[in-house]
């Protein structure tokens, strides 16, 4: 008999818990605030029973205090990554531009200095050109005589009859070339223009019977019946060039004076 009331005991207990399981509501039929299953059924435990607890509310206010300064955190974290990040292009526009304006210096700074270097060799090769060029002009400009009494040598500008016992500044390391002895007065042996008497005559007219230079012949029978005038050139010395030329030399080919011919053919094979 008390088996059988264990039995029945147990048979009545079962009995029960079958009546709340049909009172249980399956979990993915419940439906709350537009949720369905778990999700709502959590939603509703919060909503209604958790938030009724004060511990809840204070710590749902301190997490509401935290969010807004994490928010304010995180918006003042992106302000200062993104001028940081402006910061550092502004710096490296800076860079290339100073490193641009710097090659841009250095390339001007070397052209000035070439041009100046080419200034400074154009301006020594102009100086050395110019003055080999005044030298030039001084060497045509200047004649050089050898005094037939000291036999001394001396330089005299043909336009203006000065002489100079040494050798003019103008000519340099240059010089005229051979000196031209000049003749004394019984050897002197000229022959001047009829017309301008100054310069020595170049040509002999036969129908005027003058010796004339160059420009007086040209200007006096350049018309009328003076232009079909024959005439004859007077050899001048090819050395001093303003003597008549008396000797012709056959090994030299030329034509000189008698002082020149001496002073030229004294030494030497000549």
């Amino acid at each position: 008999p008390e088996k059988d009331a264990g039995l029945a005991t147990v048979e009545g207990g079962s009995e029960k818990e079958k009546e709340k399981d049909k009172e249980k509501i399956p979990i993915t039929s419940f439906v709350y605030a537009g949720l369905r299953g778990r999700p709502a059924l959590v939603t509703r435990f919060v909503v209604e029973i958790l938030s009724t607890v004060v511990d809840y509310k204070r710590s749902a206010e301190f997490l509401d205090t935290k969010r807004t300064s994490a928010s304010a955190l995180t918006r003042m974290l992106i302000k200062d990554n993104v001028l940081m990040l402006q910061r550092f292009l502004r710096n490296r526009a800076a860079v290339r531009r100073i490193t641009a304006e710097l090659a841009a210096h250095k390339a001007q700074k070397v052209a000035r200095r070439r041009n100046n270097a080419a200034k400074a060799m154009q301006g020594l090769i102009r100086g050395f050109l110019g003055r080999r060029q005044i030298k030039r002009m001084a060497q045509a400009m200047y004649t050089k005589f050898i005094d037939g009494a000291t036999e001394r040598e001396y330089w005299c500008n043909p336009r203006t009859n000065v002489s100079h016992w040494t050798k003019p500044a103008l000519l340099g390391e240059f010089d005229c070339g051979m000196a031209t002895r000049m003749p004394s007065e019984e050897e002197r042996f000229t022959v001047v223009c009829g017309q301008c008497a100054t310069t020595t005559a170049t040509c002999f007219c036969i129908q005027c019977d003058e010796p004339y230079c160059t420009m007086c012949y040209a200007l006096g029978h350049r018309a009328g019946h003076r232009k079909n005038h024959a005439h004859l050139l007077v050899d001048n010395c090819v050395q001093c060039e303003f003597q008549v030329g008396t000797r012709y030399c056959t090994s030299c080919k030329d034509t000189y004076c008698d002082s020149c011919y001496k002073h030229m053919h004294k030494r030497g094979r000549l």
